[in-house]
């Protein structure tokens, strides 16, 4: 079974996002069981031999959204997720709600880490939250009035 799951996955990466994956590339692929009788299929987890191939299917999968105005019943519901610790899972969970109670502009993972953005403003950097403290003290201090220069004092 769990080779009709790495084919399935390298016929996503490959073809729906463009990413060259070869089987060398995938250490070990398996479903999860599903905790409820959804219609849905169960989680997938992938472990990749390869962190250059894992970072580019991260960036592609972008590729999964609907742009706006397409028909999103043509795309199917697909994740792909980090495996984020515990601890970083609840700085980014935060981070989502702020960006929910309109907080803060953006928030995503990359490498296992949690970036946000204050503001959409194209001269305010993303910020790196290392820590929940780091965030509430963001949420704390309404540091937008900086981001209208080039050096914002938020940036990586």
């Amino acid at each position: 079974p769990n080779k009709a799951v790495e084919d399935s996955l390298l016929k996503l990466f490959n073809e729906k996002l463009g990413v060259c994956v070869a089987e060398k590339d995938i250490s070990i692929a398996h479903r999860l069981k599903k905790a409820n009788a959804s219609t849905r299929p169960p989680t997938t987890i992938v472990k990749f031999t390869n962190r250059k191939v894992r970072e580019a299917v991260y960036v592609a999968r972008r590729n999964l959204k609907p742009s706006p105005g397409a028909d999103p019943a043509l795309y199917p519901r697909i994740f792909i997720n980090e495996d984020l610790s515990k601890s970083t899972a609840a700085i980014y969970q935060s981070a989502r709600q702020a960006v929910k109670a309109k907080q803060i502009h953006r928030t995503w993972t990359s490498s296992c880490a949690v970036f946000v953005k204050v503001t959409s403003d194209p001269n305010c950097r993303p910020r790196k939250i290392t820590t929940i403290n780091d965030l509430q003290e963001l949420l704390r201090t309404n540091q937008t009035d900086f981001c209208q220069t080039a050096d914002c004092p938020l940036s990586v």
